[in-house]
């Protein structure tokens, strides 16, 4: 049924998906920040920048399987 629905919204997908991989790994970062939870290494604000990718694979291989993953890799 997932499948089914990125299938018809793909970008829609990607979209919300990149944004929340991303913002998954920065919510720590911000609240560490303020103080509001405890130290976290600054270098993970670099794995930010694969929520676009992560994003686009699981997009891809919803949508074509895992066939057409493969072949994107």
């Amino acid at each position: 049924m997932i499948s089914a629905i990125v299938k018809k919204y793909e970008l829609t997908a990607f979209f919300i998906l990149a944004y929340a991989i991303s913002w998954i790994i920065e919510i720590p970062l911000i609240l560490s920040r303020h103080n509001i939870i405890g130290t976290v290494p600054l270098s993970l604000h670099y794995f930010t920048a694969y929520g676009p990718m992560l994003a686009a694979l699981i997009v891809h291989s919803s949508a074509s399987g895992s066939r057409g993953t493969i072949v994107l890799l």
